[in-house]
This record gives structure tokens, C-alpha cells and sequence, in this order.
């Protein structure tokens, strides 16, 4: 049995990001069982899952596809702005914004502080002591020889797709590559793990080679018979039943035609070509100019932003949302928004309403309105003017554009034409070279011979090299089914356990018996080996088998079930296990049942984290309802005491209530 560990969290320390205005620096501590992350919609709950994930790993990354040769990578990061890009640019110590966490990997203890502004690491301390020296291939190393792994890919991999069900809902019990990669790199020795993935990147990349060798071919067989084809269409022209003499003047006479026809498509060709390349020139110069606005344009809105912020900074807060953008749209470009029509009129109404303090619908003081400077509406209304300029640059160059692509494509499609045609003509001269060579000599070179020769010498190397190739392949896939099928024999020799484990978690959630069987399907020339739930004696093969919810924490009991056993079979293995917004798919009857196996799984001493919008769902309530209100408070972050509250959710007496009933009256203490 392979020996794996994975991080158990600890606690999180997070310093002035100012995407938490009401709190940009807090701590939270993570304690076996559950723990909740609450708020509403947009108050900062995946962001906070993410500085999770990020502290641990890094930010997200996109691996290279199978099929490169021995090609190694860290990996490309999709997003390296995803912390910086939701910072309040108003808040002076952006950055600082870092973020500590603390978590262990077996009996040792790490804290990895990382900067959210320049995504560095910025402190590493394993087992009370602080490292001096380290940067991210140090972590990373540290982190595989602690967990019994030799890929931070395949850390990633547990962390981010394992370990966590993210609002994606991506689920592992269905999908086979994703279950089977998982599998393999939970269970498989890291000896003959390497070895299968070095194999399974051999036979991919060497049938791909494959095929594309066997397309160049397929255009070699194609050209030679296309020459073939000419000299038979040739042959007829030029001997027929009734002479079946060659006539050398014919001969001279037909190459003399064809080479004056040559020379005239070459000629008109040469002066297409050379309207055809001024033409993409200037296309290319257009669609440069073009960006050249564009980049105006985004320079100008920016600009326009940053004085609408400053305008609206102290817009009045006993206002209904909508208010500030009818005045917004209003001031600025005169439109309204009920109607949709412009009334330059109806702009200066509403910046005389707005210097007066007056409401812009009925005229009435606002006695709250706080003093702004109307040389800021001005500076608006004149980069509103230039960025009219520049759409109008825009819209004509876009019909500019337009109308050259038309130009260019069908002169285009008259070039290939007439290439074709030349092509053809220069396949004629070769035909008839070669008849030519046969009647003054014997000895005299055969062009067309020559070229097909050329030709076919191609095509039979290219032959000799596909079969190499794939005998390669082969050979490669040979050891990959060994391999393969050591591994099945793991998986199946799991399942018995794991099926025990999967009953555990899914049968409480829906009500059935539950267990797994095992599959091993082959996809893209690889064999995958998998589990597949049979629930009440029915095997589900497919995520249409089961309701989307049924789908989603089937594929959570799974990934339980394969925690429960890791903890079972290794000793003083725990880690964790993230889940977002779990009740957003569940009726009233699976509410409780996915709080019952949610409870459950929290009673194996792993930690269990999910958020929570804080809706109508009883979900949290049935979570808690063994935990006195003491506990729960230390168990949950509300995030709606350190984000950004919209009016609607400070007003929202429903959202406050829930609030209220989890977490009780000094909530806001």
C-alpha cells in the first residue's frame, strides 16, 4: 500500500487585503470537524477559499496536454492577477496584502506566508523553525518530501481537484481521465506511477507523430497522382487510334504555347500577388490603428471611471441603488434609462438638480448631499465627447476593415486560381520534356520519370518511418498494459473497502444501498481504470444517469470515501476537504440528508469546509443544530462582518436574521 499524506489545515492569517474593507486584516483558526465560511453573494467567500488554496500551491495553473515528448513545465498561471485585480484601489496599503497559513502535513507543522500583491513567498517556517533561505522550488520539494510524493504537479492536482468542489461542480466519479489520474497518483507506487505517465506521454506522442507522418504522406500519394492523372489526360491529347507516331514539331509547338502562357499567368500573378500583399498591409496598418483607438478608448473610460468614483464617492446612502445610475447616465451622457432616449435638455436638468442638491426625478432637497466639485462633471462631459470622437474613428475604420477583408479574401481565392492553373501548365511541360527527350535521345534525362521517382522515394521513406513509429508505439504500449494492469489489479483489490466507505456517506445521503464497481475503459489508445457508483444494485455509467444533485454529492461521498480510507490504512493520516455552497442544489428532503453525511464525515477528525450564502436553507441550521452557539462562532467566519456589504444585504432583515439564529446576538460585537 502506497504511503501518501496531504495538509491538514491549521489556521489563516490574512493582512490588509482590502477586498475585506470592513476588516482587511483577521485570523481564523480551522478545527477538526466542520468549520463555515459564511456571507452573501460576492462578499468574498471564493476569494477566501483561494487564499487557501493559493498559500498551499500557488496560484491556478494550466498544465500542458499529454502528447509533448518528455516535457517538463511548472505549469502556465491563469490568473496571477486574481488578488490584486479585487483590491480597493482607494486603500493605501495594498501592498502589504499577504497571507499566512498554517497547516501539517503528518506530524510536521508548516506556516507558508505568501504576498498577494507580488504572489511571492514571503516567510516558511516546518516545525517551529523559521527558514532563511528558500523560494518556491524549495517550498515545493519540502512540501513532495513531506507528503511522499515526486510531482508538485500532482500535489496540485490532489489540492485542486480532490480536495476541493469548487462551484464548477467538476465532478471525479464520472469523468475518466480526471478519476483515473487521481487514482493513480493516491494509490499507485511512486516508482511505477512515473514510469506509467512516462509511458502514456511516449504513446501518445508517438501516435501523433504517427498520423502526422501519415498525412505528409497522404499529400505525397496525392501530388504523384495528380501528376499521373495529367499524363494520362496528356497521353490522350497527344496519341490517338489513328496516328500513333509522335510528331516532335507538335511537341516544340505545344511547349512553346504553354511556356507563353506561363510566363503571361506569372506575370499577372506577380502583379496580384504584389496588389494582394499591399492590400494585407494595409489591412494589417488599419487593424493596428484600430487597437490604437481602442486603447484610447479603454484609456479615456478609465479616466472617466476614476472621476465617476470620485464623483459618486459620497453618494447619498438613504438612496435607492438604481438612483445613482439613472443620475450617473444622466449627467454624463443625457440619456435615460427608463425610456432609453437622449435629451440634452434632460442633461442639464440633472446637473442643475445635482449643484442644487435637488433629487433629479422630482426636484426635491436631498438635505444629505455632500459638496463635489463641478469642474469634475465638466472634465466627465468633455472625455465623454472624446470617446464619441474616437467611436466614430472606430465605426469607420471597422467599415474600412471590413470591406478590405472582402477585397483581399476574393483576391485570394482569384490567386490560388490561378496558381492551380499554373501548376497545371508546369505539369504539361514535364509530360511533354519527357516526350520530347524520348525522341532525340535514348540516353536524354526523363523529367517526368525523374519526378516521380523523387515522389515515390518519399513516400517510401515516409512509409519506412510511420512503421518505425509505430512499431515504437506499440512496443511502448505493450509496457503501458503491464503497467496498466498491475494497476487494475490495485484498484479492484480497493474496492471491496472502498465500496464499505462510499456506502457510509452515499446511502446516508440518498436513501440506497451504494458501492462501486470497477471499469476499465480505454481512451486515445490509453487504458483508464475507474470506479463507477451502483446504486441499488444499478450501475450508473453516466452523469445523466443520476439528478444533478444526486450527481454532485455522490461525487462528494466518493471523494470521502476515499479520504476515510486513506485514514484508515495510514497511520496518522488526516487532511481536508472544501465544498462550496453545498445547498444550492438541494431541496428540502436532501437538505438534511447531505447535513447528516456532512456530520458524519466531520466525525473522522478530518477537517470539513464549506460556505454558505446564507439563504432560506436549513441546511446550516441542521449542521449545527448539535453545536452549542459558542462553538459555532469559533467554527465560523462571517464574512459579512469583514467584506464589503451591498446596501441590500445590510438592509436585507432575512439575511440578518439567519445570521443572527447561527451565530447570536453579539454577532456584530
Amino acid at each position: 500500500m502506497k504511503t501518501i499524506y496531504l495538509p491538514t489545515l491549521k489556521s489563516i492569517s490574512v493582512e490588509n487585503y482590502s477586498l475585506y474593507s470592513q476588516e482587511p486584516s483577521f485570523e481564523f483558526s480551522f478545527l477538526d470537524g466542520i468549520s463555515a465560511i459564511i456571507g452573501g453573494n460576492g462578499i468574498g467567500k471564493t476569494t477566501f477559499v483561494e487564499l487557501i488554496l493559493f498559500c498551499l500551491v500557488g496560484h491556478r495553473k494550466i498544465y500542458p496536454v499529454l502528447g509533448k515528448k518528455k516535457t517538463k513545465t511548472k505549469g502556465k498561471i491563469i490568473d496571477p492577477k486574481f488578488f490584486v485585480s479585487r483590491m480597493n484601489p482607494k486603500y493605501d496599503k495594498n501592498k502589504e496584502a499577504k497571507a499566512y497559513l498554517g497547516f501539517s502535513i503528518a506530524q510536521n507543522n508548516i506556516v507558508v506566508g505568501r504576498s498577494l500583491y507580488t504572489s511571492e513567498i514571503i516567510y516558511l517556517e516546518i516545525n517551529n523553525e523559521e527558514l532563511v533561505l528558500y523560494d518556491e522550488e524549495f517550498y515545493s520539494q519540502k512540501i513532495l518530501e513531506l507528503a511522499g510524493l515526486n510531482s508538485f504537479q500532482h500535489f496540485d492536482k490532489i489540492i485542486r481537484s480532490f480536495l476541493f468542489f469548487d462551484e464548477r461542480r467538476q465532478n471525479i466519479a464520472w469523468e475518466t481521465d480526471e478519476q483515473d489520474e487521481i487514482l493513480r497518483i493516491l494509490f499507485f507506487d511512486e516508482e511505477f506511477l512515473n514510469k506509467f505517465q512516462e509511458l502514456e506521454e511516449e504513446v501518445i506522442y508517438l501516435d501523433t507523430t504517427g498520423r502526422h507522418r501519415s498525412e505528409d504522406r497522404r499529400v505525397e500519394k496525392d501530388s504523384l497522382e495528380d501528376l499521373k492523372k495529367e499524363k494520362e489526360k496528356l497521353f490522350r491529347r497527344f496519341h490517338n487510334e489513328e496516328n500513333n507516331d509522335d510528331d516532335l514539331n507538335k511537341y516544340y509547338e505545344r511547349k512553346g504555347e504553354l511556356e507563353k502562357d506561363i510566363l503571361v499567368i506569372k506575370n499577372d500573378l506577380d502583379d496580384k500577388l504584389d496588389v494582394f500583399n499591399s492590400n494585407q498591409d494595409r489591412l494589417n496598418s488599419l487593424i493596428g490603428e484600430q487597437t490604437g483607438v481602442l486603447l484610447n478608448i479603454e484609456n479615456i473610460n478609465n479616466e472617466i471611471n476614476k472621476l465617476e468614483s470620485k464623483l459618486y464617492s459620497s453618494i447619498y446612502n438613504q438612496l435607492p441603488d438604481y438612483y445613482l445610475s439613472v443620475e450617473r447616465v444622466l449627467i454624463s451622457e443625457g440619456r435615460c434609462l427608463a425610456c432609453g432616449s437622449k435629451n440634452k435638455h434632460a442633461k442639464e436638468a440633472a446637473i442643475h438638480h445635482k449643484n442644487h442638491g435637488e433629487c433629479i426625478i422630482c426636484s426635491s432637497k436631498i438635505e444629505t448631499v455632500e459638496e463635489f466639485d463641478p469642474e469634475v462633471i465638466k472634465k466627465i462631459n468633455q472625455l465623454v465627447e472624446m470617446r464619441n470622437e474616437q467611436q466614430n474613428i472606430i465605426a469607420n475604420k471597422k467599415d474600412d476593415i471590413l470591406e478590405l477583408q472582402k477585397t483581399t479574401s476574393d483576391m485570394n481565392i482569384l490567386i490560388n486560381d490561378m496558381k492551380n492553373k499554373l501548376n497545371e501548365k508546369q505539369r504539361e511541360i514535364i509530360y511533354i520534356n519527357s516526350l520530347i527527350a524520348k525522341q532525340t535521345s535514348e540516353n536524354s534525362s526523363d523529367t517526368y520519370t525523374q519526378i516521380v521517382e523523387v515522389k515515390q522515394n518519399k513516400i517510401d521513406k515516409l512509409t519506412e518511418e510511420i512503421n518505425e513509429i509505430y512499431k515504437e508505439r506499440d512496443r511502448k504500449k505493450t509496457e503501458l498494459n503491464k503497467l496498466h494492469t498491475r494497476f487494475t489489479k490495485v484498484v479492484i483489490n480497493l474496492n471491496k473497502h472502498l465500496s464499505y466507505f462510499f456506502n457510509k456517506y452515499a446511502s446516508t445521503f440518498i436513501g440506497l444501498n451504494c458501492e462501486l464497481t470497477v471499469q476499465t475503459p480505454t481512451y486515445n489508445k490509453i487504458p483508464h481504470v475507474i470506479y463507477l457508483p451502483r446504486i441499488n444494485g444499478s450501475i450508473r455509467e453516466g452523469v445523466n444517469s443520476v439528478s444533478e444533485s444526486q450527481r454532485f454529492f455522490l461525487d462528494q461521498a466518493f471523494r470521502m470515501a476515499i479520504i476515510d480510507y486513506l485514514q484508515n490504512t495510514i497511520d496518522g493520516f488526516k487532511t481536508f476537504f472544501i465544498t462550496e455552497t453545498p445547498e444550492g442544489s438541494l431541496d428540502i428532503v436532501y437538505e438534511k440528508q447531505v447535513a447528516e453525511m456532512f456530520t458524519l464525515f466531520s466525525k473522522s477528525s478530518n477537517n470539513i469546509i464549506f460556505t454558505s450564502n446564507l439563504n432560506s436553507s436549513n441546511f446550516l441550521l441542521t449542521m449545527y443544530k448539535e453545536i452549542d452557539k459558542k462553538e459555532r462562532r469559533i467554527r465560523t467566519l462571517d464574512l459579512l462582518g469583514k467584506g464589503n456589504q451591498t446596501r441590500l444585504q445590510k438592509d436585507n432583515k432575512e439575511l440578518q436574521a439567519i445570521r443572527y439564529q447561527l451565530l447570536g446576538s453579539d454577532v456584530d460585537e
